[in-house]
C-alpha cells in the first residue's frame, strides 16, 4: 500500500486468507478502504477504535449470516494486520484490542521478509 513500509522478518510462513487491516503512517484501512486517521485514534481515550469496531461487527454478522446457509463459509475470526514499521505500538495495540473485542482474534501480523 502507498505510504506503508513493512518491518523486516525472517519468518517464511505465508498468511492464510483473512480480513486485511492496514496501518500506514497516517491512516487505518480495512480491505483498502480508509477508516480513520492515526491522529484521531491517538486523541481518543480507551482501546476501542469505534470506526473499526463498526466495520468488524458488520463483517462478522454478514459472514455468520452467510454461514447459516452455506457449509463452505465459516466465521473463523481471521485478521491480517499489516503495519508500517514506524507506527507506534499503542496504535497497533488499539487495533488488535478492537479486533479481538469484535471476534477477530486469530491474528496474523504481516512484515517484510528479511533476506538471508
Amino acid at each position: 500500500s502507498k505510504g506503508l513500509e513493512l518491518p523486516a522478518s525472517t519468518a517464511k510462513k505465508k498468511p492464510e486468507v483473512a480480513l486485511k487491516v492496514s496501518i500506514s503512517r497516517d491512516e487505518l484501512m480495512v480491505e483498502g478502504q480508509r477508516i480513520t486517521t492515526l491522529n484521531k485514534m491517538m486523541d481518543r481515550e480507551g482501546l476501542i477504535v469505534p470506526e473499526l469496531e463498526t466495520i468488524l461487527d458488520q463483517r462478522r454478522a454478514l459472514t455468520e449470516k452467510i454461514a447459516k446457509h452455506s457449509t463452505k463459509v465459516e466465521f473463523k475470526g481471521d485478521v491480517l494486520i499489516e503495519a508500517d514499521r514506524q507506527v507506534r505500538f499503542k496504535i497497533i495495540q488499539k487495533i488488535m484490542y478492537t479486533c479481538g473485542q469484535s471476534g477477530f482474534s486469530n491474528f496474523s501480523l504481516l512484515v517484510l521478509r528479511k533476506e538471508g
